[in-house]
This record gives structure tokens, sequence and C-alpha cells, in this order.
């Protein structure tokens, strides 16, 4: 059994701030990632080669001044898993926060993944048969994107939940 071919890239981000009186204060941020793997697994009749790679980021903004209240959290996250017969790829962007008096808050987030899988099997027949060597494929790209922009003024309250997968079945090898 080849071992699996899988990674995943979460990038998160958090934003609190309290103002009162003549008092102001502001945030901003942003994180990501991102990565690639490359899982070859050969035998004496087959040779399977998996390639994955994804990324993850987000960014906030958020102000208050004079009698305001913010909290800003926002999530990107990219899964890719591997079994023998399926690639699944996973994103998912989620976002909360809300606002008070005088606040705003502003949150963006991106997820993107994406495999490639190609599987080779030769049989090879007895010599002197003249029947050679029988050789099949399989092949096949899986992707999946999540995004969202999020926004809050004055007293507001969001939540965001955006996600998606793709899963690819690859038999008859």
């Amino acid at each position: 059994v080849p071992p699996p071919c899988d990674f995943s890239i979460k990038s998160k981000q958090k934003q609190v701030g309290v103002t009162a009186g003549g008092a102001s204060v502001s945030a901003k941020g942003a994180t990501s990632g991102s990565g690639s793997i490359t899982c070859i697994t050969k035998t004496p009749t087959s040779v399977t080669k998996k390639v994955a790679a994804g990324n993850a980021g987000v960014s906030g903004a958020a102000a208050a001044a004079g009698n305001g209240v913010f909290k800003n959290l926002v999530t990107a996250l990219t899964n890719i898993s591997t079994t023998d017969d399926i690639t699944k790829v996973q994103t998912q962007t989620i976002g909360s926060g809300g606002t008070g008096g005088a606040a705003t808050i502003l949150q963006l987030a991106d997820a993107n993944g994406g495999a490639a899988l190609k599987e080779v099997k030769l049989d090879l027949l007895p010599i002197g048969t003249g029947l050679g060597v029988v050789k099949q494929t399989k092949q096949g790209q899986v992707t999946s994107s999540s995004s969202h922009k999020a926004s809050g003024l004055g007293n507001s309250v969001l939540k965001v939940l955006n996600a998606h997968e793709t899963e690819l079945k690859l038999k008859g090898i």
C-alpha cells in the first residue's frame, strides 16, 4: 500500500479592539501559506505519480474610535488527501465578526488546491507468446477553490462559511 500523499494549509487571523472616550485604534494584517508535494510509488509492474499543490491566505482590517468595539475572525483552509482510488481536495473560508458603535471591519479569505494523478500499469506477458506488453493508464486532475469578502460598520454582525470539495475516483487498474 503506498504511503499517503496528503497535506493541508491553514491561515488564521484574529483582531479584537475596544475604544472609549477620545481613543482610536486600528489593526490590519495578512497571513498566507502555500505548498506542494510529489509522491511516486513504483512496483515491478506499475508506476504511480501524484502531484498536489495548494495555498491559503487571509487578510483583515479593523478600526474603532470614540465608543467603539470590534471583533474580526477569519480562517482559510486547504486540505488535500489521497487513497489508492480517491484524491480529494477541500477548501474552506470561514469568517465571523461584529462591530458596535463607531467601528468597522473588513476581511478577505482565499483557499485554493489542486492535485494531478497518473498511474501506469504494465502487464509483462511471457516472452515467446508474441503478445508483448499490455499498458494501462489512468489519470485525472482535481481542483477546489473558496473565497469570501465581508465587512461590517456600526452595529453589525457577520458569519460566513464557504466550503467546497471535489473528489476524484479512478478505478480500473
